[in-house]
């Protein structure tokens, strides 16, 4: 029992030897300490409604179509189309005779391709002829079973589809327009024949017409190239000779650009004048095109 007295006492002593602090520091200490846990809280809290905020932005997203104004970045835009696939291209179903042979491929920054003619008078304008982005090309052929080994058949119709820089789609037909201005009556050399079958060098003057617009797509024209009789030194050219007009069918849908050029093959001779009939044909043609063209054309088909 001594033992423990001892004890306390000397407890008792050391307590007073401990310098205490005055009761106005012990509150200062206390309330510094409540606003640590106040400012700590807040924090928390503020942590909790911006992930909130994040996560309603990404819901948002997908009930509504869109990012939430003031969170730019939580998602991005689809991606547009890009490379230009087989189906955006005419079927051989589309075409008015049978074809069971097809032949394409397909590229990176082509020049638009519309007639050689067009082209070497184009080659002297600055700018020219857009360049595309990707680009995709077939020949539709008849190939018959009586074609022997080696042959490919007759050529039907070929098809280029470009894709375009949206600017450089969208005023694709006014430079078109401007090119068959500038270009129509343009001359160029040829080869010609007299009445005894003897080939001379003549000169031909080129014209192009837009014979029907605005019949498929967005976009389109029906372009007829027509070349005069030949002309030149020789008194004795043959006076029958005459040179075929060639049609080209050319169509947007966005930011496509096709170009249709029907062969021989798809008619059975070659037109010297166009009939209703055989416009009616090309027309169906391309508007066959522009359908097509709606499964890789920016913006989508509406």
């Amino acid at each position: 029992m001594r033992d423990d007295l001892s004890f306390a006492e000397r407890l008792r002593e050391d307590l007073r030897a401990v310098p205490w602090p005055e009761p106005a520091e012990i509150r200062a200490r206390a309330g510094r300490r409540r606003q640590r846990r106040t400012a700590l809280g807040a924090a928390v809290v503020l942590l909790v409604v911006v992930s909130g905020v994040v996560t309603a932005g990404r819901l948002s997203w997908g009930s509504h179509g869109g990012l939430l104004p003031g969170l730019p970045g939580l998602v991005g835009q689809p991606a547009p189309r890009a490379e230009i696939p087989v189906a955006a291209l005419l079927d051989p179903a589309d075409l008015p005779v049978s074809s069971n042979l097809r032949l394409g491929d397909s590229g990176l920054a082509k020049p638009v391709s519309l007639d050689a003619d067009l082209e070497l008078c184009d080659s002297r304008r600055t700018p020219g002829l857009p360049v595309s982005r990707y680009s995709r090309s077939q020949t539709l052929i008849q190939r018959t079973p009586a074609s022997g080994p080696g042959a490919t058949g007759a050529a039907l119709v070929s098809q280029d589809v470009y894709r375009l820089a949206p600017e450089a789609a969208e005023g694709f037909f006014a430079g078109l327009d401007d090119l068959v201005a500038t270009c129509s009556g343009a001359r160029s050399e040829d080869t010609g024949w007299t009445v005894t079958g003897q080939r001379v060098s003549v000169t031909v003057t080129h014209a192009w017409t837009v014979s029907v617009r605005d019949f498929a797509g967005d976009e389109a024209v029906l372009l007829q190239h027509t070349r005069t009789a030949p002309t030149g030194v020789e008194s004795d050219l043959d006076p029958g000779l005459a040179y075929p007009v060639e049609n080209t069918l050319v169509v947007r849908v966005g930011d496509l650009i096709s170009v249709i050029v029907p062969a021989t093959g798809l008619e059975a001779a070659p037109s010297l004048t166009l009939t209703s009939e055989h416009r009616n044909r090309l027309l169906d043609l391309a508007r066959a095109a522009a359908e097509r063209m709606c499964v890789a054309a920016n913006p989508a088909c509406r």
